[in-house]
């Protein structure tokens, strides 16, 4: 599961908490559905939804 949300946030399985950070409120802003088209939006909602969840499970045991 892991390795899945680093693949997801496009971060190593070292990274530090600062890393996941930045890397999830990056894919996080590109990928929010608010900023997506109208046509596009139920595939942004769903791609944000895998974004938080990998977040929250790297958040629990990422080093400082």
């Amino acid at each position: 599961m892991r390795e899945w949300a680093c693949e997801k946030l496009g971060v190593d399985l070292q990274a530090t908490a600062a890393q996941i950070k930045k890397a999830y409120r990056r894919k996080a802003m590109a990928a929010h559905p608010d900023r997506a088209k109208p046509e596009d939006k139920e595939a942004a909602t769903a791609e944000f939804k895998e974004i938080q969840e990998a977040y929250s499970i790297l958040s629990r045991g990422a080093p400082s």
